[in-house]
């Protein structure tokens, strides 16, 4: 089952301290057909998401 984000250890360094599995990835609903190989490019591209939200809100904190 999915962890609550406060539960999961995080840092924005290069190297991420948590990445989710495909395991824990297809304990979503809808998200249960997915190959290892599918769910890896899903966990990819939800990085990347993250990465650059991340950076739009570090870019808008610093304008304020």
């Amino acid at each position: 089952m999915a962890k609550h984000l406060d539960e999961i250890p995080f840092s924005f360094d290069d190297e991420p301290s948590y990445r989710m599995s495909p395991e824990e990835l297809r304990g979503f609903p809808g998200c249960e057909h997915y190959s290892d190989e599918e769910a890896n490019e899903i966990i990819d591209s939800l990085e990347k998401l993250a990465n650059i939200l991340y950076e739009i809100h570090v870019q808008q904190n610093a304008s304020k």
